[in-house]
């Protein structure tokens, strides 16, 4: 990773000289220091996007992520592309409720210092978990209460899956949680 003023250079994983070739993703920031838009080759995308280029663009309201657009070309000349909106829904608490065909669960009695959960149904949009997994969308990946339960909008509330088996550490971090196998966090201090 290198930066330059207000953009993020992700390097690819054996690159030389980090010129423009070996540049996997550009991660453009507003002056918050928050991502305005994320821009990623085709060799990121690999086979999840069948040789696919993608731009993903960030909207912000009262200082958490809202809004994404994602433009999704299949050719050299974006000419032919692909374009979804998608809008994040928080409860009064804060914590995200509903997104991209996702909705959340809670216990409003426990907060939690740290935790980081992936296992949704917003996959296909490789760049985005990447900003996430990076720390750039802490209100999606660490809510505020402790979240108990991802599901599908399309099943009934009961039909959700749970974060089984979360492990916390001293410090109140999400170390190990279980929902399609097992997942370890490890966090630098």
């Amino acid at each position: 990773m290198k930066s330059k003023g207000r953009v993020v250079y992700l390097i690819r994983n054996g690159a030389t000289d980090g010129g423009p070739a070996d540049t996997a993703v550009r991660v453009y920031l507003n002056s918050e220091g928050r991502p305005d838009s994320c821009i990623a080759n085709t060799d990121f995308i690999g086979d999840a996007g069948q040789g696919a280029a993608e731009d993903d663009y960030f909207y912000y309201k009262d200082n958490r992520f809202y809004v994404i657009k994602e433009v999704l070309s299949y050719d050299d000349f974006k000419t032919n592309y692909y374009t979804r909106t998608d809008t994040m829904k928080y409860d009064s608490h804060g914590n995200p409720l509903a997104f991209r065909g996702n909705t959340y669960a809670y216990d409003y009695s426990k907060t939690v210092t740290l935790q980081f959960l992936c296992d949704d149904y917003t996959g296909g949009d490789d760049p985005f978990y990447l900003l996430q997994y990076l720390g750039y969308f802490p209100e999606l990946t660490s809510p505020v209460n402790l979240r108990t339960g991802v599901g599908d909008i399309t099943l009934p509330p009961g039909d959700m899956f749970g974060e089984f088996g979360q492990q916390f550490d001293k410090e109140g971090r999400l170390i190990k949680y279980g929902l399609h196998g097992w997942n370890t966090i490890t966090w630098n201090k």
